[in-house]
């Protein structure tokens, strides 16, 4: 579990940021899964071997106004998932289920740190170096980058759905656009705000559809 602690250094050299290393905190909360505990040594070996980007994921600068941006934008997005959701796949087999308060509590904690520092901290940053080296326009740099990993992260939930039922090709569309929505925005407070710019709206978009609109 104190693997990330470790790792440290080598991540500080990637994003040219010392602070970096106040993170290593988060290790205690990381899901210690055997597949996510895979994945995070793999990633920690990954990123020890790529030069720094351009990104900057540690804006320890955030101000109260950027806070509440990502708090603004989380509601928006939880929202913006409820009124799809009850309008739009009212007739999707999934959208009758809930969960009750304290598992809501605690995907929206498991949402904002695990599924942010994956998805984000890690793939996010790691597929806009790659692109970097083929295509050096930064607004489509990024823009691609956060596209494709909101689809990843919507991908990410067909596995949860198929273990609960078998999903119809409406279940399989609303995972893949409920989640690109919160992705596309989380991805964006990610490389103009930072990452925790980022996990706070993932977290308030989370206790919106699973505490609030239940």
């Amino acid at each position: 579990m104190h693997s990330w602690c470790l790792c440290s250094d080598s991540l500080c050299k990637i994003f040219g940021n010392n602070s970096f290393k106040h993170v290593c905190q988060l290790d205690t909360l990381i899901d210690n899964h055997s597949v996510c505990h895979f994945l995070w040594h793999y990633l920690m070996v990954v990123f020890s071997n790529y030069p720094k980007t351009d990104l900057k994921p540690f804006n320890w600068k955030n101000n109260i106004r950027d806070i509440f941006l990502s708090v603004l934008i989380g509601v928006w997005v939880g929202v913006l998932i409820f009124l799809y959701d009850r309008f739009l796949f009212k007739t999707a087999a999934l959208s009758n289920l809930s969960i009750p308060a304290w598992a809501g509590a605690l995907a929206s904690l498991y949402g904002a740190i695990n599924e942010e520092v994956f998805l984000r901290l890690f793939l996010f940053s790691l597929i806009y170096f790659l692109l970097s080296k083929t295509h050096k326009q930064r607004d489509v740099l990024l823009w691609t980058t956060n596209i494709l990993v909101a689809l990843i992260f919507g991908l990410g939930h067909l596995p949860a759905a198929f273990k609960i039922m078998s999903p119809s090709n409406m279940d399989l569309f609303r995972i893949l656009l409920l989640n690109g929505i919160g992705g596309i925005a989380f991805g964006w407070l990610y490389w103009t705000k930072g990452l925790w710019s980022a996990s706070l709206a993932h977290f308030i978009t989370d206790i919106v559809i699973h505490m609030i609109f239940v």
